[in-house]
């Protein structure tokens, strides 16, 4: 994961990056629709949807929570197993969510990551290595 992020001069990025920054926080801070802040931004509504996932200021808050979707085996012990491993590197758990479907349990994990040590990649690694662990990703850090 760490390998998918760069830090860049934002005065070598095309313009319409800040104009989708600036159209998620009309959307956000203002309660502005998509379709006026886009209008606001001048960005069309397709560069928002495109980029707005993609694009962050940079933040001392970031990382702080994390949301992962896993897909396993359901058998028992199988949430222990990934808790454990959340709480041997210092995660600190908000919300987990979890439905069977079909013997597959389809577990999703909001986490707090203010306490966390070591590295996402090395994390969905050591997810990857339980048993009934099938799939695991990241769907947000925020």
């Amino acid at each position: 994961m760490n390998n998918d992020y760069l830090i860049v001069n934002k005065a070598v990025l095309p313009a319409f990056y800040e104009m989708v920054l600036k159209a998620r926080n009309l959307i956000d801070n203002e309660g502005m629709s998509v379709s006026a802040a886009c209008k606001a931004a001048d960005i069309s509504r397709s560069t928002f949807y495109k980029y707005k996932d993609y694009i962050f200021y940079p933040s001392k808050d970031l990382g702080r929570k994390a949301i992962f979707a896993f897909r396993a085996n359901d058998e028992r012990g199988t949430l222990w197993q990934i808790l454990n491993v959340l709480n041997k590197h210092g995660g600190s758990i908000i919300s987990v969510q979890g439905t069977p479907i079909k013997n597959i349990a389809y577990i999703t994990i909001t986490v707090d990551m203010q306490e966390f040590t070591g590295a996402i990649d090395d994390l969905l690694s050591e997810f990857r290595t339980l048993k009934p662990v099938k799939a695991v990703s990241v769907l947000a850090i925020d």
